[in-house]
């Protein structure tokens, strides 16, 4: 009897215990929180269709500290259903792992807009019994983000900045996503927007800054990344543009000017007793054409080795001159550069002194034709040459210089040269008087054309 007594005493003993101490051992399945309780753990649930599969994520939190997230979901059971809510069918799986509070499943049996009902068994070595987590998802298709739009400059001049819009597109209209959109000149990125969000079937703009100092043509890239959730077609989240960087000109100050001249000159010979037929005649008729321009500015220029004048009438007749192998030669004073082109008949020289730079060209064309005849002697002449190349302005001339200097800058600039017409006949008679004849001569013809000229500051495109 004493015995028995003794191991009846012991055992309540041991129950008052665990009694008193049990919390130190397990916790309760709910954490009292006022007068309710908190559930250990919700479920989110998510599905998103790609091209071949589809994801389902199950995503396991906890408002408590004192739940652990489990690293192991026991089972999952996965109902499909069609898009009128039946059954299509049922699957059950067992230990899927979690990583960081989320399970992912791989299905390729499902479409879009179906719904996934799931029931999850989730327990930690806080709980005492096995937690119950259920949710649904209808079956959305991944965000396919792509570069819809670029908005950028054709040209811009070295060493500015210059914007460039590029609008990012949400296709599938399901899900929006954040991605982050980057321009790249080869691999190098040159700036980025980074969290760009795009709501589902939507659009947004990112604004870039960009600038280049050296002058070129850059084929330049945007690139969308880092698209969550993941995209649905990567072949479209990149796009090509280009832009040209052109050197940065300076104006020059300018005279010019410029003269197309026609002059018709006649004259007949009478002897001095009278007759109504001379006894010889003169013509000519002279067609000439110059022009002429000097550039200047107060800054000392260094040409790279060309120079290309482009001279423009109204009528759309173009000059496109090109010099090049221009080296200055250095004097005493100044450098200068002075050559002569047989072909247009002109001539350009260039004079450099440190803090002035002159710059002189002239053309001209002519087309000359005399003839004479002498009726008493029964003798005659004719002659005819012709030199130069023609613009045949009427209206304007318009004039444009392009300098490079070995530093980069472009020198020049265009201006314009507004031409009026001009008409100056001539008619008149007059006689040689000698002591023993009387000669008469008949004077006519016209000096007649268009001219004009300029002065000022060169105009930047």
């Amino acid at each position: 009897m004493k015995k028995k007594g003794l191991i009846l005493s012991l055992l309540a003993i041991y129950m008052l215990t665990m009694v008193l101490c049990g919390s130190a051992f397990a916790a309760p399945s709910k954490v009292l929180k006022g007068n309710g309780t908190i559930e250990p753990f919700k479920l989110g649930v998510q599905a998103l269709k790609g091209q071949d599969t589809t994801d389902l994520y199950l995503n396991v939190t906890s408002d408590s500290a004192a739940y652990s997230i489990p690293q192991t979901l026991q089972k999952v059971q996965l109902k499909s259903l069609d898009k009128d809510g039946e059954l299509v069918y049922t699957k059950n799986l067992f230990d899927v792992p979690v990583v960081d509070g989320k399970a992912s499943i791989q299905l390729n049996d499902v479409n879009r807009f179906q719904t996934l009902k799931t029931m999850v068994l989730a327990k930690t070595g806080q709980t005492v019994d096995q937690e119950i987590l259920n949710g649904e998802a209808k079956v959305l298709l991944r965000p396919d983000l792509n570069v819809k739009n670029i908005t950028a400059p054709a040209e811009v001049i070295a060493g500015s900045n210059f914007s460039v819009q590029v609008i990012t597109e949400e296709k599938n209209g399901d899900v929006g996503a954040n991605c982050k959109v980057e321009i790249l000149n080869g691999d190098q990125v040159l700036d980025t927007a980074n969290a760009v969000q795009v709501s589902p079937g939507g659009s947004i703009v990112s604004t870039f800054l960009l600038k280049f100092t050296d002058v070129g043509t850059y084929n330049l890239k945007t690139r969308i990344s880092g698209v969550t959730p993941a995209d649905y077609d990567l072949t479209n989240n990149e796009a090509n543009f280009t832009v040209k960087i052109v050197p940065s000109t300076k104006p020059l100050n300018y005279w010019s000017s410029y003269n197309n001249n026609r002059h018709t000159f006649n004259r007949d010979s009478y002897y001095y007793w009278g007759g109504g037929t001379p006894y010889s005649s003169y013509r000519s008729d002279e067609k000439y054409e110059y022009f002429e321009v000097q550039y200047s500015t107060s800054e000392t220029i260094n040409p790279d080795g060309t120079l290309t004048l482009k001279i423009n009438s109204e009528d759309g007749n173009v000059q496109d001159l090109t010099f090049s192998n221009i080296t200055l030669q250095e004097n005493y004073y100044n450098k200068t550069f002075s050559q002569f082109y047989p072909d247009i008949n002109g001539h350009l020289s260039i004079e450099e002194y440190p803090g002035y730079t002159s710059v002189y060209f002239y053309r001209s064309a002519g087309n000359i034709t005399y003839s004479e005849n002498w009726n008493y002697y029964w003798y005659g002449n004719n002659y005819h040459y012709e030199y130069g190349q023609f613009m045949n302005a009427e209206q304007n001339l318009t004039v444009e210089l392009t300098l490079p200097d070995q530093s980069g800058t472009v020198y020049g600039g265009s201006y314009t040269l507004n031409l009026q017409s001009y008409n100056y006949p001539f008619d008149y008679w007059y006689s040689d008087w000698y002591w023993y004849w009387n000669d008469s001569y008949h004077i006519w013809g016209a000096d007649q054309g268009y001219n004009g000229w300029g002065s000022g500051m060169t105009a930047i495109n």
